[in-house]
Parts: C-alpha cells; sequence; structure tokens
C-alpha cells in the first residue's frame, strides 16, 4: 500500500511533515518555532540540538538560541529504522521506515522513495524485531517474552534541564532526556501484574516457585535475565504437569 491508499485509510486525519536530511541527522520540525537535529558527536554520544527562533519584536530583530541535549527524544538512533505497522486489528502491515518519538508518542512512517512522513497512532508497529502494541492510555507495551509468563515493559521519555548543581564537562548540553522503562508481568490468562525489577517483587509474584527461582535470581536484574528466569519458571510449570500425567 503506497502513501496515498495510506492516507485514503486514514480518513485524512495524519499529519505530514516535510524532513531534510543534513551530514549530522535528521532535521525535525517541532511546531513553527523550533528546529531539531539528532546527531552522534565524535565521542558517540547521542546529542539532540534545537534552534530557536522568534518572530521579530518591536526592535525589528528576530530573536534565537540553542539548545543542546543529551539523548533524543527518539527510540532509537539513526532515528529512522526498517519496519511495519498495522494501522487498525485485522489490516494487513505496511512495510516501511518508523521512528518512535517516546516522548509524546508519535509514531512516524516514511515509504521507500518518498520524503514525506505520515504521523499516525497504529495498533501495533515494529522495529527491530520488537513490537510495539497500542493500550488505552495511548501509550505502548512490548512483549519481552511471549510464554506462558508473560513479560512486557511501556517506555516514557522527558526532557530534564540540568540545574546549577549537576555536573556536567560540556557547558554547551544545558539537559538530557530521562527514559524511565516499567515492567509487567501476567501469568496465564491472570490479571497483568506490575513488576520492580527487584528480588523481592519478582519472589513475591512468582511465589509458587519461590525456593527453586531464589536460587537463580542474579544480583541484578535486566531486561534478558528477567526473560531468561521467566523461561525458567514456565519449564518448571511444564515439567510438573508432564509428572501428574
Amino acid at each position: 500500500m503506497n502513501r496515498t491508499k495510506l492516507l485514503s485509510l486514514l480518513f485524512g486525519k495524519s499529519t505530514i511533515y516535510g524532513l531534510l536530511l543534513f551530514d549530522l541527522g535528521w532535521l525535525l520540525p517541532l511546531g513553527g518555532e523550533a528546529q531539531c537535529v539528532v546527531y552522534q558527536d565524535a565521542n558517540q554520544r547521542i546529542l539532540t540540538s534545537c534552534d530557536f527562533y522568534n518572530a521579530a519584536g518591536k526592535s525589528g530583530t528576530a530573536a534565537y538560541r540553542r539548545e543542546i541535549y543529551l539523548g533524543s527524544p527518539y527510540l532509537t538512533y539513526p532515528v529512522w529504522q526498517a519496519g511495519s505497522l498495522q494501522v487498525k486489528e485485522g489490516d494487513k502491515a505496511l512495510t516501511c521506515e518508523v521512528a518512535y518519538n517516546i516522548v509524546n508518542r508519535e509514531i512516524m512512517c516514511r515509504f521507500p522513495g518518498d520524503s514525506s512522513v505520515i504521523v499516525m497512532t497504529p495498533e501495533r508497529f515494529v522495529i527491530n524485531d520488537n513490537e510495539y502494541i497500542r493500550q488505552p492510555n495511548h501509550s505502548y507495551i512490548t512483549i519481552l517474552y511471549d510464554g506462558p509468563t508473560k513479560l512486557s515493559m511501556t517506555q516514557s521519555r522527558q526532557m530534564e534541564a540540568y540545574t546549577h548543581a549537576s555536573f556536567t564537562k560540556d557547558e554547551e548540553i544545558i539537559g538530557l532526556y530521562k527514559t524511565t522503562t516499567t515492567y509487567y508481568i501476567q501469568k496465564g490468562s491472570k490479571q497483568i501484574k506490575l513488576v520492580n525489577p527487584s528480588k523481592k517483587s519478582i519472589l513475591s509474584l512468582l511465589a509458587d516457585q519461590k525456593e527453586k527461582i531464589n536460587s537463580k535470581l542474579p544480583t541484578t536484574l535486566t531486561p534478558l535475565s528477567l526473560v531468561d528466569l521467566l523461561t525458567y519458571y514456565d519449564s518448571l510449570a511444564k515439567n510438573e504437569q508432564l509428572m501428574q500425567r
């Protein structure tokens, strides 16, 4: 499906933006007063540089300032990644380059050979083989482990300015994008539960195998170690079912 047909499918509700490619990255329009570029510097840091323009005042001179932040509002770098999206449940998945702004939850789609960008809120989309599913509160949840016991997460990001007491070696960087990740565990068809990545929280949710799980818990819990732990937990339940036959 091409861009024109997709726009028709969306009943004209999508907003179209033009993006210009620069050597440092993608120039992203943020309303009428600022333009931001996401790039990687010589130290391999991901940075977002924003140029702000104000209309000329009484003096007849337009005001201008530049702000640089560590990180970016986008899920990945480079911003654009090969992926796909599903506009509505049951629709065929559309293959396109996808950019996910996790600050304002905008999902952008760009078709090959077309510089125009479609901004939308699809039911599902995929980036780097990770599927993101829209929730009633308009956030997107990612399934990290899809076994009998599921592990999923949501992410949000916000821009925080450095305070005068903050330590930074680069005076040009005035703030950073801070990511908050929330994890959930769902056992079978039971209600999904919020889980802190801590030993106490995990043992509480998996209490039926507490003794065996406790010996497998690493000191530091990461998404990968949680997946390994839940894989082990599901194998324990499977072995018990086989023994009962």
